[in-house]
C-alpha cells in the first residue's frame, strides 16, 4: 500500500497547509480528510467490500463501499471518484454523486491514532457488479446486501462489519428511502418547481428538476440538449412527476415534449406520477401505463 502524502487540517477541519505521510498522520493523530462512497440500488440494497483479510485495520469485514484518504492537493470528490474506480472498477461522474455530510470521526486501533474528516457520498447504480473489477490486495469481493439484512446482521452479528457505531445506521436509515424523482413540465412554472422539490426533499427524496432554457444559451440545439439531460437523470430516477398545472386556458395541461417524456419513464419501468388530474385527450393512454394521479396532493407519492 502507498505512504501517500496528504493533507492536514485542524479540529476544525481548516487545511493547514501542511502535507504528510499518511502513516505520519496516523501516528501522530493528525486531522486529515477522507471519503466515503456507499453505492445502493432500486432494490434496498447497499454495496459492501469484504476488506482483504492482511489489512492492518479491521480485516475480512464488510466495509463501506469505497473510500479512502484525500491525497494532498486533491478536493474529496476528486478522491471518492479515484476510489471508485481504483477499488471496485467503477468510473462515474461529479453529477452522479449525492453529497450527505461532514463526519468528523476517531479510530484509535493498532498503534493508529486514525482522526479523520469524512466526507460522505451516495452513488445510485444499478448495473451488474459482477462485472466490476476489484482492487488486488485491497478488497476480497463486493456484494449488493439488502439493507434489511445489514440491519439485523448489525443487531445480532456486528463483528461482520466494520466498527463504525451509529454511523452504520445513519447510513441505513437514510438509503431506506432514498429514491430520485424528476420533475416534467412546461418551464413557465419553474417557480413551482422548486416549492415542489423543497416538500419532497424534506420528505427524504433526491429531486432533479428542469433546468431554465437560459442554461442552454450557447448550445447548438437547446431542445435537443434539455432532452438529453433529460434522459441521463431518467436513467437514475425511481420515477417522474409531471407538474401539470393549468395552461392557456387548458386544466390540467400536458404538452407534446411531456408526453414523449412520459413515455420514455414508461419504456424504463419507472413510476409516473401526475400532479394534478389525468386530462381528458390522453386518459385512457396514461391509466393503460399506470399513471397515478396525485390530485395535487404530493403525500401520496410512495
Amino acid at each position: 500500500m502507498v505512504d501517500e502524502l496528504i493533507d492536514i487540517c485542524d479540529e476544525r477541519n481548516n487545511l493547514l497547509g501542511i502535507q504528510k505521510k499518511k502513516s505520519e498522520a496516523h501516528r501522530e493523530g493528525l486531522w486529515h480528510r477522507a471519503s466515503h462512497i456507499w453505492i445502493y440500488n432500486s432494490k434496498g440494497e447497499i454495496l459492501l467490500q469484504l476488506r482483504a483479510k492482511d489489512k492492518s485495520l479491521y480485516p475480512d469485514m464488510w466495509d463501506i463501499s469505497a473510500a479512502g484518504h484525500v491525497s494532498a492537493g486533491e478536493d474529496p470528490v476528486t478522491s471518492g471518484l479515484r476510489e471508485l474506480k481504483e477499488e471496485v472498477g467503477l468510473k462515474v461522474s461529479k453529477r452522479d454523486l449525492q453529497f450527505f455530510k461532514i463526519m468528523k470521526d476517531t479510530i484509535i486501533a493498532n498503534g493508529i491514532i486514525n482522526n479523520e474528516f469524512d466526507y460522505v457520498y451516495f452513488l445510485k447504480f444499478d448495473g451488474d457488479f459482477k462485472k466490476l473489477k476489484l482492487k488486488d490486495g485491497e478488497v476480497q469481493e463486493i456484494r449488493f446486501i439488502p439493507i434489511k439484512k445489514i440491519e439485523e446482521e448489525l443487531r445480532t452479528n456486528p463483528h461482520k462489519y466494520t466498527p463504525r457505531g451509529d454511523y452504520w445506521f445513519e447510513v441505513v436509515n437514510q438509503l431506506k428511502g432514498k429514491s430520485q424523482i424528476t420533475i416534467v413540465g412546461s418551464m413557465k412554472f419553474h417557480t413551482e418547481y422548486e416549492k415542489i422539490k423543497k416538500v419532497l426533499e424534506a420528505k427524504g427524496y433526491k429531486v432533479v428538476i428542469p433546468l431554465l432554457d437560459a442554461f442552454y444559451t450557447k448550445e447548438k440545439n437547446p431542445k435537443r440538449k434539455s432532452m438529453e439531460d433529460f434522459n441521463n437523470e431518467l436513467e437514475k430516477s425511481d420515477a417522474i412527476l409531471v407538474a401539470n398545472y393549468e395552461k392557456n386556458g387548458i386544466r390540467d395541461y400536458i404538452g407534446v415534449n411531456v408526453f414523449m417524456e412520459i413515455g420514455m419513464a414508461f419504456n424504463r419501468g419507472k413510476k409516473i406520477f401526475i400532479l394534478k388530474g389525468i386530462p381528458g385527450n390522453c386518459k385512457d393512454e396514461l391509466k393503460a401505463i399506470g399513471a397515478i394521479a396525485l390530485n395535487g396532493n404530493i403525500g401520496k407519492i410512495k
